[in-house]
């Protein structure tokens, strides 16, 4: 039984504006412990690091940036260490709304009651769009995999499966813990009726090579992201997909498809179309090699970006 609980939440952080503190202050009203992991913050943004500890959160520092995954991990296991029997991650631009941790709970107890092995349940709509689940086992939804903050995970989930894959650094981070989560076992569930505010990208207008696309006389927009983090999306997609495919031909191939789907996006509608291109392809060319863990700094410093175009 889900009678008897200890959660705790992760949240990395990384460079934080103000406002992530009220966030944090309203998400720690839910569980039982909020753990902060600063994944290299300098400068004036370290001070909203530093107003947190009087909040009664517990701040964790790296020394220097690590990537998400190893900042969750921190986290996760020092949750764990203190007891938890659930730990619920956040990003810090994520908006938890009130009564997300018991709902997450409840299904849980329910998916346990109906003897479904769930390990992971996720947030039941995003910004106000629903996920849709694959299939429904005794009023339980389940789907293959989500996105990483919002997301509660059981104890003896981690326990059997592993942490969160640090060699991926970022992207994908969630994605593979969920794959790798069902061949364990553990069922990855919807909580149904809950909606979290979250930011997947930055807003930019799309162009056609630099020409507006419109709709409805208004102009288009698509979620940009930076050269550096196309490189990541890019060789982890191919990564993942290489991983699953004899498991999953079917999902590897639609995943390829769709990250193919994503670089054309930002190299046709965006800025930086150059930066873009070297950075999809060299992220795939690393991706076949498997080559895995932090972008090189000289390849960071050349998909640098300064200017608008």
């Amino acid at each position: 039984m889900v009678d008897v609980h200890q959660v705790a939440a992760v949240v990395p952080v990384f460079f934080p504006d103000p406002s992530t503190h009220a966030r944090l202050v309203s998400l720690l009203a839910q569980v039982d412990a909020l753990y902060v992991v600063d994944d290299g913050t300098t400068g004036d943004a370290a001070a909203v690091v530093d107003g947190l500890n009087a909040s009664g959160i517990t701040v964790i520092r790296h020394s220097d940036n690590r990537g998400i995954a190893a900042a969750l991990n921190t986290g996760t296991m020092a949750a764990l260490s203190a007891g938890a029997d659930f730990v619920l991650t956040v990003d810090q631009d994520t908006a938890i709304p009130d009564g997300y941790v018991a709902t997450c709970l409840a299904v849980f107890q329910r998916a346990q009651s109906a003897s479904v092995k769930v390990g992971v349940v996720a947030a039941g709509s995003i910004n106000g769009a629903p996920v849709l689940p694959h299939e429904f086992v005794s009023g339980v939804g389940l789907m293959r995999y989500a996105i990483q903050s919002g997301l509660m995970i059981s104890a003896n989930c981690f326990r059997d499966c592993g942490l969160f894959d640090a060699t991926l650094v970022i992207d994908a981070v969630d994605t593979e813990f969920c794959l790798r989560a069902w061949k364990f076992g553990y069922a990855v569930a919807a909580a149904l009726g809950t909606d979290i505010v979250h930011e997947l990208g930055t807003p930019m207008p799309a162009t056609f090579f630099g020409r507006p696309r419109m709709r409805d006389g208004k102009e288009r927009t698509y979620e940009y992201h930076a050269p550096f983090r196309q490189y990541y999306i890019s060789r982890n997609g191919v990564d993942l997909a290489l991983r699953n495919l004899r498991s999953d031909p079917h999902w590897a191939l639609a995943a390829l498809k769709f990250n193919a789907f994503d670089f054309a996006v930002c190299f046709v509608a965006g800025p930086h179309r150059g930066r873009h291109f070297a950075a999809g392809a060299i992220g795939v060319v690393h991706g076949l090699v498997r080559h895995r863990g932090k972008i090189s700094p000289w390849l960071s410093l050349r998909l640098r970006v300064t200017g608008p175009r």
